[in-house]
Parts: structure tokens; sequence; C-alpha cells
């Protein structure tokens, strides 16, 4: 049986107003079978499974997350997460500053080593880090990461008609 959750969003303009942190970044850990409703953020989101398997699906399809993968979620994109079994799930929120060279449509990425250690180690920092800090410049390298990633064929495109 799934088992929904409402999330806040850590993402809100409201929690950043200064664009002081161009990068947020968001742990959870989720069981089999649950799922994030649908919703969107204000910030661009990239969502990656550093253990287990996740869909993420829009109104137009849905992108199957394996493991070392990332789906791209651009700003304002409605979508839902479902972890498939036990989900390691770290997420960034990129203000739309910070993306605007990055792709305006959903799409599963292959992570690279260097950007999955800048996720993990954002991560393990508070969300609203202290801007003149370590994570702060951890965190200054990540869109220009994302920009290198290659697209993979994981995408369930859904009907246009009946």
């Amino acid at each position: 049986m799934s088992r929904n959750r409402q999330i806040a969003d850590p993402a809100h303009p409201g929690e950043d107003l200064e664009f002081r942190r161009p990068v947020l970044s968001l742990a959870r850990d989720i069981e089999a079978e649950e799922s994030y409703d649908w919703h969107h953020h204000y910030r661009a989101q990239l969502v990656f499974a550093s253990e287990g398997v996740m869909t993420v699906s829009t109104h137009t399809g849905t992108w199957v997350v394996p493991p070392e993968q990332a789906v791209w979620m651009p700003a304002g994109e409605e979508h839902q997460v479902v972890a498939l079994g036990r989900l390691s799930m770290r997420s960034l929120y990129l203000h739309p500053d910070a993306c605007a060279e990055l792709p305006g449509e959903p799409r599963v990425l292959r992570v690279t080593r260097l950007l999955r250690e800048l996720i993990l180690r954002l991560a393990a920092f508070p969300t609203f880090y202290d801007v003149d800090g370590m994570a702060a410049r951890l965190a200054a390298v990540i869109p220009d990461e994302i920009r290198t990633l290659e697209p993979e064929p994981l995408h369930l495109p859904l009907p246009h008609s009946r």
C-alpha cells in the first residue's frame, strides 16, 4: 500500500529572498512504495538517488531513476516521486538565476563522480548553510558541473491522444 507524503518546500523563495544560496540541499530517506504527491518548486530540482530506484513523473511522462543517476526538474514543473524500494534521495534546489543555461525540460542525467561527491557532501550541511563557509564554496561548483551531464534514455513519454 502506498503512503503519500506531503512535503514542505525548502526552496520556497521566502526562505532565501536575497539569493544568498544559489543551491540548497535536502536529504531524505524513504521506504518502499512511499511517494511524494504532485507538487512543484520555485527552484529547479536535481533529484539524486544515492541508493535505491525511484520514478519521477510529470504530466508528460515518467522517468525511471536508478542509483547514481539524477533527474533534472525545471522550476515550476509539477511532478511526483515514488520509491520503488528503500530510497536514499538527495535533492539539490537551484535558484532560477543559477540554472538559466540548464535544460528547460525534465530528463535523467548521468551523474559524474565529482557531482556525486558534491551532492553527498552538501547534504551533510544544514539546508540553510553558512553563506561564507565551505558549503557555499562547494555549492558554487554545482551548476557548472550539472551543465556537463549527459542525458540518459530513461524516459517513458505519455501519449498525446487516445
